[in-house]
């Protein structure tokens, strides 16, 4: 329920059929109307088109968007415009069950983390309930620290209610320009909700156990809903009364014989072919591994780090290597990620990749030329007293928006498969509070840059160095 990218397939499926049977009188008296053969055609071509490159891929969630254009396709060949604007609703309703990308994900997580931190220590402090700070996506308030995760961010209480007003509108028979106004109002409440939610795991002493956790997650899911309804019976006060027109009863008349089965033909042919279909096979790479890289760089001695999946959340890597190189009182942290182009719930294009770690804020930016001729970004990463400095670069990935495309039809997983892997290094170190420590963290991590280069395993096929500021 609380997953940033999941889509609770099973309540969406049971609204889209409660949507549907909802209209079935509506689909019933519309089949047999003059048909639009065209324009279901080109619909049904394109569900076709789309299941079969589903089921070539593996990737069942593109079913989904065949299955909304099958249905549409489907209204316009029986019944014309009026069939399709009766399942057009639950047509577009059984979408929200596709999972967001990841990449599409990482590019406003961690800001809505941040922001929920900002504003949850505000909202404490101008209360007089004791004093809290922001530090990062973490909240200090007592003596106990509070980390603001994925799942506190807001992104699926956003995606709950948005769900939810799509039903509330179809249940109270509203307006046009009221459920509108409940649609567009539903993320903003969501935010609200989330935001209480926040706050009271803050202030419930019991918060840190699970069962708890989760039970005020579900308990403020209700409050938006009646957020929801409230907000309506706000609008129901101060919009004017609809004029309402009593629908008349069409008799039911049979669909054309010819277009009917024409139409189950072409759905049991293509529901054999999928039968058929072989799956892509990924193609076999001998790639290096990451845990290739020495252990040893000259003086450097290095050391195996945990990594905090928990931080990093939805910026994932397919292998990761994390490391402390030290060298003598000198410390530099490595993190080595790839991402093989094969799953897209994998994906690393994050700002949070560059954070150290929970808690850390990012200061400054800047770019740094490397001894090789790559550009990496140059952050300065600061917790209480505490700064990092930070060189980080990628390669073999594209902008979010390209990787977002990718992703959403599964352009990786067949013949547009991008050959390689791509590739995030990211290096830290400790600049002390000395006159001299920004000047000896940065020929600190230049030298080590320079070393790290040359020894990252390489397939031979991975792209081109990226810019400074793809990883953002």
């Amino acid at each position: 329920m609380f997953s940033p990218t999941g889509g609770s397939p099973v309540v969406i499926f049971l609204g889209t059929a409660w949507l549907v049977a909802r209209r079935w009188g509506r689909l019933r008296a519309a089949v047999g109307r003059p048909p639009q053969r065209l324009a279901g055609g080109l619909l049904l071509a394109l569900a076709s088109a789309l299941c079969t490159w589903a089921y070539y891929v593996g990737q069942a969630q593109l079913l989904l968007p065949a299955l909304t254009m099958a249905a549409l396709g489907s209204a316009l060949w029986l019944g014309g415009l009026a069939a399709a604007r009766a399942i057009l609703l639950p047509s577009l309703f059984v979408l929200l069950a596709l999972p967001v990308p990841s990449v599409l994900v990482n590019q406003i997580i961690y800001p809505l983390q941040l922001a929920t931190a900002q504003v949850t220590a505000w909202i404490l402090q101008t209360l007089g309930l004791g004093p809290a700070v922001a530090q990062g996506d973490r909240i200090l308030r007592g003596g106990a620290v509070f980390e603001v995760i994925e799942s506190c961010s807001g992104l699926r209480s956003v995606e709950t209610i948005f769900m939810a007003s799509f039903l509330y509108h179809d249940l109270f028979f509203r307006s046009r320009l009221q459920s509108t106004l409940l649609i567009l109002a539903s993320p903003l409440l969501g935010v609200v909700a989330n935001q209480i939610r926040v706050l009271t795991i803050v202030l419930n002493p019991y918060s840190r156990f699970a069962a708890v956790h989760t039970a005020q997650g579900l308990v403020m899911i209700v409050l938006a809903v009646l957020m929801l309804a409230g907000l309506d019976w706000l609008l129901t006060r101060l919009l004017p009364e609809p004029a309402r027109t009593p629908r008349r009863r069409r008799a039911v008349q049979p669909p054309s014989l010819g277009l009917a089965t024409a139409l189950a033909g072409a759905l049991a042919a293509l529901a054999a072919v999928t039968l058929w279909i072989r799956p892509w096979d990924p193609p076999r790479v001998a790639a290096a591994p990451l845990s290739a890289l020495p252990a040893q760089f000259e003086d450097w001695q290095a050391e195996g780090v945990a990594l905090d999946k928990q931080f990093l959340g939805s910026a994932t890597f397919s292998e990761w290597v994390h490391r402390r190189y030290t060298k003598g009182e000198d410390r530099v942290d490595l993190l080595l990620g790839s991402d093989d182009h094969l799953d897209a719930r994998i994906n690393f294009h994050s700002i949070k990749t560059a954070v150290p770690d929970s808690g850390w804020e990012i200061e400054r930016e800047g770019s740094v030329s490397l001894a090789s001729g790559r550009t990496a970004s140059r952050l300065v990463a600061t917790s209480g007293s505490e700064r990092q400095l930070v060189y980080l670069w990628t390669e073999g990935m594209r902008s979010p928006l390209e990787e977002t495309v990718r992703a959403l039809f599964a352009l990786d997983r067949g013949p547009f498969h991008r050959p390689g892997r791509a590739l995030l290094v990211r290096l830290t170190t400790i600049v002390s509070p000395s006159p001299a420590g920004r000047v000896e963290a940065e020929e600190r991590l230049a030298a080590f840059a320079a070393v790290v280069e040359r020894a990252i395993p390489n397939d031979g096929a991975t792209a081109a160095p990226a810019a400074a500021g793809a990883a953002r």
